[in-house]
């Protein structure tokens, strides 16, 4: 479709867990870079950690640690996995730029920001991740709605749908655990 060669800058924000072959992919982008050309990803690891940046795992209603936003993240990456396996690589984006050969990136590199999931304060939040925390806590009450659809494809009836946007929208305001939500920046510079 594009010349190779034809572009300074290519990013991609949540979209890696629908490519198939990101080999591939990433082979099609290093092509339409020019030299010098910039490959930026963000992609959200589909999962929760602790202050200490521990996984949360996912736990049943009931259960200590519950979250409903780790509930909503088990069903979206549940469904995510079984249209597409190789989601399971996002945390591996930066390796596999590496792996692709010394001639193809002059520099690879990887930046973690770990965002609140809620309103709280932690003593390890910077500013600007408290800042973060809030728009993305603002965002976070709205995503139900936009992925209902893939809620309820993993099996949830609309019922339980309603009930964990209404639970997700009270956590959000009033965390019962302190959690955090991962996004990885991955930006490659082409030879």
């Amino acid at each position: 479709m594009y010349a190779a060669e034809s572009f300074d800058f290519i990013h991609v924000r949540s979209m890696l867990h629908g490519v198939k072959d990101l080999p591939s992919f990433f082979r099609n982008v290093w092509r339409l870079l020019r030299p010098g050309g910039l490959f930026l990803a963000m992609d959200g690891r589909l999962t929760t950690w602790d202050e200490e940046r521990r996984e949360i795992l996912y736990k049943e209603e009931g259960r200590p640690e519950f979250s409903w936003f780790r509930k909503m993240i088990y069903h979206m990456i549940e469904t995510i996995k079984a249209r597409n396996p190789t989601a399971e690589v996002l945390d591996r984006i930066t390796e596999s730029l590496q792996g692709m050969g010394d001639d193809i990136w002059e520099k690879v590199e990887r930046f973690d920001l770990y965002l609140p999931v809620g309103n709280f304060d932690s003593p390890i939040m910077s500013p600007g991740e408290r800042l973060g925390g809030k728009l993305f806590t603002e965002n976070m009450s709205r995503l139900p709605e936009s992925i209902r659809p893939m809620l309820l494809s993993s099996g949830l009836t609309p019922e339980e749908v309603d009930r964990l946007t209404l639970e997700l929208r009270a956590e959000l305001k009033e965390p019962r655990i302190k959690q955090f939500s991962l996004f990885i920046y991955t930006w490659a510079t082409k030879k």
